[in-house]
């Protein structure tokens, strides 16, 4: 039988409340944002960007058990080392660079967000943790429901000024993020491209 890896924030129990909540966002994925109680899902995928950004595993712990009414089950805990603790184990580079601005192979396209589009200073952030060192990082980026991930995509490819591959896993997505370009681009120059690939396609393609 498996333990549960969801974690409810009640947003207006604790003066605590705002730094619980950006803790979260940072180790785990949201799930839901109604009112009064926010739900949030710890995965594998969530602790590793958590410990890509620079949080170790112990003080993922600690602030646990400090925000937590009762004792983190020890199932939990176990998963918690167990997601984190590998990161950098591995002789392949698990972060991967993109020299853009040096690459003469792909060209450059004019890709220019309109005048409108404000990133937030979170959504700023994301992008200088991408681009801090002049190139593009490979990473996860996680936000809240509705934060703006995608307009943080878009700016990533305003700025690497390049044909770019998104990929979704249904249709929904896919137009989503098609209107997200439309939306958000300075001209109308850039050829947006949707292809749809069912399973089936796939699996001939392997």
């Amino acid at each position: 039988m498996g333990f549960c890896r969801q974690i409810f924030l009640e947003t207006l129990s604790s003066p605590l409340y705002k730094q619980a909540s950006d803790f979260l966002t940072a180790i785990a994925e949201p799930f839901s944002r109604p009112e009064f109680l926010h739900e949030y899902n710890l995965t594998r995928q969530s602790l590793y960007a958590a410990v890509l950004v620079g949080l170790e595993t112990e003080t993922i712990i600690v602030v646990l058990n400090e925000l937590a009414k009762t004792e983190l089950p020890k199932e939990l805990v176990d998963f918690i080392h167990a997601s984190t603790e590998k990161y950098g184990k591995v002789n392949y580079p698990l972060l991967e660079e993109y020299d853009f601005e040096n690459d003469t192979i792909n060209p450059d396209l004019e890709m220019e967000l309109k005048p409108q589009a404000q990133p937030r200073p979170y959504q700023e952030e994301s992008l200088s943790i991408m681009f801090e060192n002049g190139r593009a990082r490979s990473g996860i980026i996680v936000l809240p429901c509705g934060a703006g991930k995608s307009l943080v995509g878009v700016s990533a490819a305003c700025r690497i000024k390049k044909s770019c591959l998104c990929l979704a896993t249904n249709v929904v997505s896919v137009n989503q993020w098609a209107f997200q370009f439309k939306l958000w681009f300075g001209q109308e120059r850039v050829k947006i491209v949707i292809k749809l690939l069912s399973a089936i396609q796939l699996k001939k393609k392997e």
